[in-house]
């Protein structure tokens, strides 16, 4: 007590003191992981897009405006925010989903997604130019994934590979039972004037390592072998090699996967022949 009280007698047990590396958090067990995050596929026009996205934007504030946008570089919709940046320091502009059906994100799980800059912010940019994923758990916990300057202000569209490792420390966030996400644009981090710009984002999925491992098989095709690379990670680049005596191999084409699968019809000529398939880094 923190005031004066008679004198009592009572019992207090304790028991299992540990010192840990990590909080001890009981987490529910994992809900079944959530494949595709957003493609923006599924919505008829802008006004579903909106109504299924909030906005959050920065205390100056920002203004955002999300739409669709049909130049996508995956499917034929991406998602298109303008964000008029306010003058003075940290201005952001975002997106968050509503709340879901819990899912996971396994701890070998990889996120990729595809990103288009505006070089107009290039002149301001600094340490506060950013692009965040961020994901949430029932109870409010966010971890975020935040990238350097350059996808930011480049004009062409660049493939992001998230590992968990990138979201930093997870260990008080339930990744196995995540509600929400959200997709946040930054302008700059010292004080600079008012400015708008416009980013592209699209194909927001998740795999993992075990499923990001191409697999090579070969088929029948009329009088020719065709070799099929299945389970490529778009966006990323390949090379096929074959060999005739499984010691020296010769690049029999390179390629950037733009789907999950992609085939090359063998040499007609050829009586036998090993494949190998190498993703470069």
């Amino acid at each position: 007590s923190q005031e004066e009280i008679d004198p009592y007698e009572a019992t207090i047990y304790v028991d299992d003191i540990e010192l840990r590396d990590e909080p001890l958090i009981d987490f529910a067990a994992p809900s079944a992981p959530r494949s595709v995050i957003d493609d923006f596929e599924e919505y008829a026009n802008s006004e579903a897009l909106r109504d299924y996205y909030s906005y959050e934007n920065s205390w100056h504030p920002s203004v955002t405006v999300a739409s669709i946008e049909s130049s996508a570089p995956q499917g034929e919709q991406c998602l298109r925010l303008d964000i008029d940046f306010p003058s003075g320091q940290y201005p952001w502009g975002s997106v968050r989903s509503p709340v879901l059906e819990p899912f996971s994100l396994p701890d070998e799980g990889v996120i990729t997604l595809k990103m288009k800059g505006d070089a107009g912010l290039t002149e301001v940019a600094d340490s506060g130019t950013n692009f965040w994923l961020s994901f949430y758990d029932a109870a409010g916990n966010r971890m975020n994934y935040i990238t350097d300057i350059a996808p930011v202000i480049s004009d062409d569209w660049t493939t992001l590979t998230i590992n968990m490792d990138d979201f930093g420390d997870t260990s008080t966030i339930d990744t196995g039972n995540l509600v929400q996400w959200r997709i946040l644009v930054e302008g700059w981090a010292e004080a600079n004037p008012a400015l708008s710009g416009s980013f592209f984002v699209d194909d927001i999925r998740v795999s993992t390592l075990e499923m990001q491992q191409p697999v090579l098989t070969a088929f029948m095709e009329e009088q020719s072998v065709r070799v099929q690379m299945s389970q490529l990670t778009q966006g990323s680049e390949y090379e096929l090699l074959m060999s005739d005596n499984l010691s020296e191999w010769t690049v029999v084409t390179s390629i950037v996967a733009d789907a999950d699968t992609a085939t090359h019809l063998a040499n007609p000529d050829q009586k036998m022949a090993f494949y190998q398939l190498i993703e470069k880094p």
